[in-house]
């Protein structure tokens, strides 16, 4: 017999040795009920951020404690389904799905809580107790730094007793038109003492605990491959590409030579307008004389200076 025929028969050995019609039947039936089950939580999913959506919305435009309660109940009601669903998502063996679309929706949702936890069923338990507890506090911690962005109001600068400035529409405004360097500097130190200041130990537990969350989903606990050390490394997962940041540095150094030229320009135009003691010729450029970060196209066009 020929080297050729020899590798055919060979190949066709190998094939009837490993395929295995039972087996190759089990697979597709799993991945149609798996294609069933993504398509009605998908459904149910949906519905569910629609109701969550609109009762942000609610407290976002009218912060009051009731639309507060009720966010914060839409937000427990969700992390308790969440958590169902994703008990139901591990039973499937969705790495063996030779669908690779499937098999990707499924790894995605592993990661999202989905644990393959201890055989211990208290261990289970309290892992799930963990996941839901930190979930409704981040979501308290998120309104709460809101109500305090919304709420907070600074002095006006040439009539100090008069403190009533909202960010919108008086702040907003007076950063927009303002041409006075100290006036703009009163609103932008002031307007964040009031907010960022006082949201600063907030953000500051949201980020332990958003950490403790996504560590709380490494491998040992879910259905994945990876072992996440913060919510850096959580987030950077759905970009599905191991050198992403990598990339990221590589296009910043492309647009590194036009940002510098930018730049130099608006700092000029500034320096021009300003005067050096207030822009100096090499240094940073205020944040407060371009107001508003939205706003800095329509600031410099009103200005002249585009």
């Amino acid at each position: 017999m020929t080297r050729t025929g020899w590798f055919l028969l060979l190949t066709l050995v190998t094939m009837a040795s490993t395929f295995d019609p039972e087996q190759e039947d089990l697979v597709s039936d799993e991945e149609q009920r798996a294609r069933n089950y993504l398509a009605y939580i998908d459904k149910e999913f949906s519905r569910r951020a629609t109701e969550s959506v609109n009762a942000s919305w609610a407290y976002a435009s009218n912060i009051t404690d009731e639309n507060l309660a009720k966010k914060l109940e839409i937000s427990a009601d969700n992390a308790r389904y969440q958590k169902q669903q994703w008990t139901e998502t591990i039973k499937f063996r969705w790495q063996s799905f030779r669908d690779d679309d499937l098999r990707r929706q499924f790894k995605k949702y592993s990661v999202l809580g989905t644990a393959a936890l201890s055989e211990k069923k208290h261990e289970k338990v309290r892992w799930m107790m963990m996941i839901m507890i930190i979930t409704v506090t981040l979501e308290k911690l998120v309104s709460e730094m809101q109500s305090i962005y919304s709420k907070a109001k600074i002095c006006d600068y040439k009539t100090p007793n008069k403190c009533d400035l909202n960010l919108e529409p008086e702040l907003v405004e007076l950063l927009r038109t303002s041409r006075d360097p100290a006036e703009l500097k009163h609103a932008w130190v002031e307007w964040r003492k009031e907010s960022g200041e006082k949201c600063r130990s907030l953000f500051e537990h949201y980020v332990a605990l958003s950490n403790e969350a996504a560590i709380l989903n490494s491998k040992d606990l879910c259905l994945c491959d990876v072992d996440f050390t913060d919510t850096t490394e959580y987030w950077l997962m759905d970009y599905e590409s191991p050198d992403f940041q990598k990339q990221v540095v590589r296009l910043w150094e492309q647009i590194e030579p036009l940002y510098k030229e930018l730049h130099a320009y608006v700092r000029r135009k500034l320096r021009e307008t300003y005067g050096e003691e207030i822009v100096s010729r090499n240094g940073p450029i205020p944040a407060h004389l371009l107001g508003q970060w939205s706003l800095v196209q329509s600031r410099f066009l009103m200005k002249g200076f585009i």
